[in-house]
């Protein structure tokens, strides 16, 4: 049979082990305590197994640059418009598209004018990046057109 002493260190290794596992969450992008307390009560050991099978929680596009992904707030939430480049992989166009816009030699998609002149006035747009102007058939600076003056 067990001793209290033996018992008593079972259980403090427990919850090291259930404190270990909460951080490992945490440092994966999930719930730090959810995962401290389903350790605790499957086993330190098992829920380790399945937080390390269940992979990261954090947004693997976290670090890309605005040429990647352009962020835009719309009914008061932040959403991702896609590139060129994301669109030929499968993925939506942006709604209400209108104006063609660019960085330097890489097109960056099209989109309304509300969205353009939020995100020229939030910085996420710079003077220099460009639009087409279907009147002219060229390319002009942001900074050129009358109402992002």
């Amino acid at each position: 049979m067990i001793d209290d002493s033996t018992l008593f260190l079972l259980l403090i290794g427990n919850i090291i082990l259930s404190l270990v596992v909460g951080w490992a969450a945490s440092q994966r992008g999930r719930g730090s305590m959810g995962w401290f307390f389903l350790s605790l009560v499957i086993s330190p050991i098992l829920a380790l197994i399945v937080l390390m099978a269940a992979g990261s929680a954090k947004k693997k596009d976290a670090n890309l640059s605005i040429p990647d992904y352009l962020v835009w707030k719309q009914q008061t939430q932040a959403v991702l418009v896609p590139t060129p480049a994301m669109q030929s992989a499968g993925l939506p166009r942006p709604l209400l598209s209108k104006w063609h816009i660019a960085r330097g030699e890489d097109q960056l998609g099209e989109f309304s004018l509300a969205q353009i002149t939020d995100s020229y006035r939030a910085g996420v747009l710079t003077p220099s990046d460009l639009y087409w102007d279907t009147q002219a058939h060229e390319w002009l600076e942001l900074a050129a057109h009358p109402r992002l003056s």
